[in-house]
């Protein structure tokens, strides 16, 4: 019973410690201090829930950047005619130089 307490916990922590790099990752830096350790103690019980947001989290996060990588906004079309205006100006500009 005992190794089943601490393997429950060593997993609690790994997994725990993937909850807040990944929480990092997405922009969230907060540290974990005596007041945020509470919740850290209960995240390494509570660790097959964690995995589980871990999980969907990193799927809405791939959909969202999946989707955003295929819709084009006006403001795209516009920076690219902007930059192939900058590309002729360029070109110009070598030409006299040159």
């Amino acid at each position: 019973m005992v190794k089943l307490l601490v393997l429950w916990i060593i997993i609690g922590v790994v997994v725990g410690y993937l909850k807040i790099r990944q929480s990092r990752q997405l922009g969230f830096n907060r540290k974990i201090e005596v007041a945020t350790l509470t919740y850290f103690i209960i995240g390494v019980v509570l660790w097959p829930l964690i995995l589980f947001y871990i999980f969907r989290e990193r799927k809405t996060h791939r959909e969202a950047y999946l989707r955003s990588q295929m819709t084009r906004t006006e403001l795209d079309e516009e920076l690219d005619e902007l930059e192939k205006e900058l590309d002729k100006l360029g070109k110009h500009n070598n030409r006299l130089m040159g």
